[in-house]
């Protein structure tokens, strides 16, 4: 018996062009270990392109192989386009009937046929690659994919996006609000001064004990490593990568996505392009990417943001489980199977697990040193000690590992928000769902620059503001999902959050002039000894919800050596009390408008061993 007949029909006919035996036979042993198709195991690999085989099938066939988008007819479903195999034309110049991309059992069928002299081609048809199938079908119907991934979430349930913007309820209670203050401040001023500082000074209380208290409950056993998992158990995999004028990283990006510990034929990954965007679609052209990969051109629309084109890619894919990762991550290599592993050992509630955050181009500027420990902080301290609370998180942009089931039932990302993770994190929690934490880190790229820093921080601090726009709509419905501490615990983050990097610097100069020139360290009435017991009260907890996650991070991350840039703290929360201004007065003008952040810039970054 021949090496060709040993080897599995859906690749045994490569033999006759001149692909080596050795690679065949490679393959089709990866796709025994992985229970996957010998084709795609082949493709996955990358041992020829889609292109190139799909070619030599339609030679071996004795058809056309479509290079060029032809009209389909009306009648096919955008639904798991990349599961379709054959697509019926519409009348074309080049008088064909079908487009056929067929894969695994439907290539096997194909090819038996042949070999029993049972294929007939009186059907005029053409064979293509699944991926040019797939955006065929994609353009046949991308206005639907526009409408979807733009208004899918807003239309479904308005009151949940930020599409809305302010509701009348809203905007009612705000003019009653500033009528009451302004009236207060004409005939009652030093009473309604009191009144806003204490009001203020609660909100900011209950963000530093919400962060003390997850700063408390962050300390717990790590779960023992499981046995690994066999390659044919493993569940196909979706990740999704959004592009927007990053050709610079895309070749750090693509061996990153490489360097995965997970079976190629079961990976999906879908890098999301914009269509004018040619220089990074380009340098991803040039990378060669093996079948795995898919280049996934989303239509132009509005609004232009990273969860429009995330929603582009949610319609297309094929896995059971679906990370999102930006562009300059590098994520540690067994993270998507530790993933698996987290979800399959909890219920089905659990819809996202969120991985650890951490700077590796720290020694670029003293920005980038105190950048690195607040994300010490805040995805090994803060994050961990509200999911061991059973609270609601704040989700970082990237990492976050979903149940595509789950996150197709709350309607995916909302294009609207420019912090749709934070978003999503909280709507996950209003239906019912849990978010945890994964004990794997994703290294990425900080800004050094000031000018990119405030950028990226201006659009962050926006996003805050449009969250808590966008769920204080019907605070009554939000407890309701949330229950009373859920529902405080978001108000008190995102309320205090902005409160505090807005009038910050306003409470540390007001105690400063009190302690110079008024009564602050030497009080004599009840008010002045009531305000020093608030002001000492609120430095002292302040202090402390910042400096002590910082601590316990420096601990768990051994950032020994960026310790003393904790002294640099106070001109980096002076820069981002700046940054929440300019984000409160873009949220006025321009709530919807994405500010990108340049990337492939860093000086030192750490090289992955």
């Amino acid at each position: 018996m021949s090496d060709r007949d040993k080897l599995p029909i859906e690749i045994a006919f490569l033999v006759l062009y001149g692909i080596d035996r050795a690679i065949l036979r490679r393959a089709a042993a990866s796709a025994e270990d992985t229970d996957v198709s010998a084709d795609r195991a082949l493709l996955a690999e990358g041992a020829t392109s889609a292109q190139h085989f799909y070619e030599l099938l339609a030679h071996h066939l004795g058809v056309a192989y479509m290079h060029k988008p032809l009209p389909i007819s009306g009648d096919q479903h955008l639904d798991n386009a990349m599961r379709v195999e054959m697509v019926r034309l519409s009348p074309n110049p080049q008088g064909l009937d079908y487009v056929l991309a067929p894969r695994g059992a439907g290539l096997a069928l194909v090819l038996g046929r042949l070999a029993q002299g049972r294929w007939r081609d009186h059907e005029r048809m053409a064979i293509t690659s699944p991926q040019r199938l797939a955006a065929l079908i994609r353009l046949h119907h991308r206005r639907a994919i526009v409408t979807a991934a733009s208004h899918g979430l807003p239309d479904w349930n308005e009151t949940l996006s930020a599409r809305a913007g302010w509701s009348g309820h809203q905007r009612l209670s705000a003019s009653i609000l500033g009528c009451a203050m302004m009236v207060g401040t004409w005939f009652w001023p030093e009473a309604t001064l009191a009144a806003l500082c204490l009001l203020f000074s609660l909100l900011f209380l209950a963000m530093v004990y919400v962060r003390l208290l997850a700063t408390m409950w962050s300390f717990g056993t790590i779960s023992d490593p499981r046995p690994r998992r066999p390659d044919n158990s493993l569940p196909i995999y979706t990740i999704v990568v959004p592009l927007y004028r990053e050709a610079r990283v895309v070749p750090d990006l693509v061996a990153a996505l490489r360097r995965l510990d997970y079976p190629a034929a079961r990976l999906d990954i879908k890098m999301v392009v914009e269509t004018s965007d040619r220089d990074t679609i380009d340098a991803l052209q040039i990378e060669h990417l093996p079948d795995r990969f898919e280049i996934l051109i989303a239509p132009a629309g509005v609004p232009q943001t990273k969860p429009r084109a995330l929603n582009v890619a949610l319609q297309f894919t094929r896995g059971s489980f679906l990370v999102v990762y930006d562009a300059e991550d590098r994520p540690q290599p067994d993270q998507l199977r530790k993933a698996v592993d987290r979800f399959e050992r909890s219920g089905d509630d659990l819809a996202c697990v969120q991985a650890r955050l951490a700077i590796d181009n720290s020694a670029d500027s003293w920005i980038t040193r105190v950048f690195t420990l607040e994300y010490a902080a805040l995805f090994d301290v803060i994050n961990p000690g509200l999911a061991r609370l059973g609270l609601p998180i704040a989700l970082g942009g990237t990492s976050n590992h979903f149940r595509v089931n789950a996150l197709c039932r709350v309607n995916g990302w909302d294009a609207w928000n420019v912090t749709e993770d934070i978003d999503l994190g909280i709507r996950l929690a209003r239906f019912g769902y849990l978010v945890d934490v994964l004990q794997s880190s994703t290294l990425e790229e900080a800004p050094y620059r000031l000018k990119a820093w405030l950028g990226q921080r201006c659009r962050w601090q926006k996003g805050w503001m449009v969250t808590l726009q966008t769920h204080s709509r019907n605070p009554a419905r939000l407890f309701a999902d949330l229950g009373l501490a859920g529902g405080s615990a978001i108000f008190a983050i995102l309320c205090g959050t902005i409160v505090s990097s807005l009038l910050g610097p306003v409470f540390v100069a007001g105690v400063l002039l009190q302690a110079t020139f008024g009564p602050l360290l030497s009080p004599h009435t009840s008010a002045d000894w009531a305000w020093t017991f608030l002001s000492a009260l609120l430095i002292v907890s302040g202090i402390a919800s910042v400096v002590l996650p910082i601590a316990v991070g420096i601990k768990r991350r051994r950032l020994f050596d960026t310790a003393i840039y904790v002294a640099m703290l106070p001109p980096y929360l002076l820069l981002l009390s700046y940054a929440t201004w300019q984000a409160l007065f873009e949220m006025m003008g321009r709530p919807h408008v994405w500010t990108k952040t340049e990337h492939g810039l860093a000086k030192n970054r750490v090289r992955p061993t």
